[in-house]
């Protein structure tokens, strides 16, 4: 029997980061179509500009953390650096939850679609995780409709989490159950 590497799709590969990738994720962080949609480690501004030193600071939380795995999501055609991903079990390893960030120059490319079946093969198959959830802000309308094409269902939401453009916002939650992952892997 093959054993099949979990972290290798078709198009991108997820790998840890290094030093190298300081220069992309300095301008892609940066990049205003990403503001308030960054997803960095919750000491850092999801909004605010990011310096180099805030970049290396980012990175070395990444590389240090206990209860989370943070992955480069690198292009294989052309080994670019282009979005990271997060599986993070703080509290329960039975119910974690994923962020995937794809750089806006390489949205809509079908990228994030693949890293998202890699880390819900990768989290169902390799650990005792029985849900996985996101946690999406409701004026990221893009990641709404992504989440729920990767088959993540609405499964609640905290009721003003912060405010956006001068306004409260809500934090929705999706998940998908580990049945409901099975079973549509069975239709395909």
């Amino acid at each position: 029997m093959s054993t099949i590497y979990p972290f290798k799709g078709k198009m991108v590969e997820l790998r840890p980061f290094v030093s190298e990738d300081r220069d992309t994720l300095f301008h892609y962080l940066n990049d205003h179509r990403l503001f308030g949609k960054k997803y960095v480690p919750w000491q850092m501004s999801d909004i605010h500009p990011l310096s180099y030193r805030n970049i290396d600071q980012i990175i070395e939380k990444w590389a240090n953390a206990e209860k989370e795995v943070n992955l480069a999501i690198i292009l294989q055609s052309s080994q670019e650096l282009i979005g990271h991903s997060q599986i993070e079990w703080n509290w329960d390893p039975h119910a974690p939850s994923i962020s995937i960030v794809i750089s806006p120059s390489f949205q809509r490319q079908g990228f994030g679609k693949e890293v998202s079946a890699l880390l819900l093969n990768y989290t169902f198959m390799y650990t005792p995780a029985v849900n996985i959830s996101c946690w999406i802000n409701e004026y990221n309308e893009v990641g709404i409709l992504f989440a729920e094409s990767c088959g993540f269902k609405d499964a609640g939401h905290m009721r003003r989490m912060g405010i956006y453009e001068g306004k409260y916002f809500d934090c929705l939650i999706f998940d998908i159950l580990r049945s409901e992952w099975i079973n549509s892997k069975e239709v395909k």
